[in-house]
């Protein structure tokens, strides 16, 4: 009797996890987060004033968090490296599961009161700060993308011309990293041209796009073209290599960095961030 509700309550727990698994593709991981950590609340709390007199608190909390386990650790075995991007979402799911039981152990009213506040105030932390903080710790290394690495940066390119290009010290120097079958990079691009016409009197800032050369790439299209195509006038640089990509430890793109004058880099992350960054100067 007793393995039956223990098997119920883990394939309830696999059907929370396929359900919550729409949200993190059509909206965001946020959502999908906030969302799954609500629903195995209620769920261990329901669960346990459900079936109490046949199992123990306990073995309901273990059988969900089983349940939960048994789609998210085959994933993070498997690919742990790109797998990153969603693990905190996970957490929240078991944390919803300890919420639960917290609340399940609370004697009085105004106890509980105060758990369900400190769970939404948690909620919101995600949702509205906390997974883009984890997205770019996991993306660009950092919470926050201001970092000072005292790098005395030098990279060389070439421009449309096929002429070499020496970016070193002496101006503030914004670097859009991408590739020819990028998406994403394409999907940012309006705002990198916004961000270079907003600046490009500036004598002191300059503004690159950094092709990197990828095995994806389609033979006998420049990036160079690409860019001319969507009329786009920012500059571009074209790499040889993806060596100073390697260097920088690029793992996802596109990513943005901000040099100061000096060749120090001073930011690493999305272009929101560089957006704030930028107004500082």
């Amino acid at each position: 009797m007793r393995v039956r509700y223990i098997l119920l309550f883990v394939t309830v727990a696999l059907i929370g996890e396929v359900l919550i698994s729409p949200f993190r593709a059509l909206f965001t991981m946020n959502l999908a987060s906030v969302i799954g950590f609500a629903l195995f609340l209620t769920i261990t709390v329901f669960f346990n004033y459900r079936f109490k007199t046949i199992l123990s608190t306990n073995a309901i909390v273990f059988s969900l968090i089983f349940g939960i386990l048994i789609l998210q650790v085959p994933t993070r075995l498997y690919d742990f490296q790109h797998s990153r991007i969603s693990l905190l979402e996970g957490i929240c799911h078991i944390l919803g599961v300890f919420a639960g039981l917290v609340y399940i152990r609370c004697k009085t009213q105004i106890m509980k009161i105060s758990w369900l506040c400190i769970y939404i105030l948690f909620n919101l932390f995600v949702f509205l700060k906390g997974y883009d903080l984890w997205l770019n710790k996991v993306n660009y290394g950092t919470f926050v993308g201001k970092v000072n690495i005292q790098k005395d940066f030098t990279i060389t390119g070439f421009d449309k011309n096929n002429k070499p290009v020496i970016v070193n010290k002496g101006k503030y120097v914004v670097l859009d990293f991408w590739f020819s079958s990028c998406g994403a990079c394409f999907k940012e691009f309006p705002q990198f041209e916004n961000l270079y016409k907003k600046y490009k009197t500036r004598k002191d800032i300059m503004f690159y796009a950094v092709n990197t050369p990828m095995p994806s790439d389609k033979v006998g299209i420049t990036s160079f073209r690409m860019i001319a195509e969507r009329k786009y006038s920012f500059p571009v640089l074209q790499m040889t290599d993806n060596l100073e990509a390697n260097k920088l430890a690029i793992t996802v793109y596109p990513t943005t960095f901000l040099l100061d004058k000096n060749g120090n880099i001073i930011y690493k992350g999305d272009i929101e961030g560089l957006i704030t960054q930028l107004e500082k100067l």
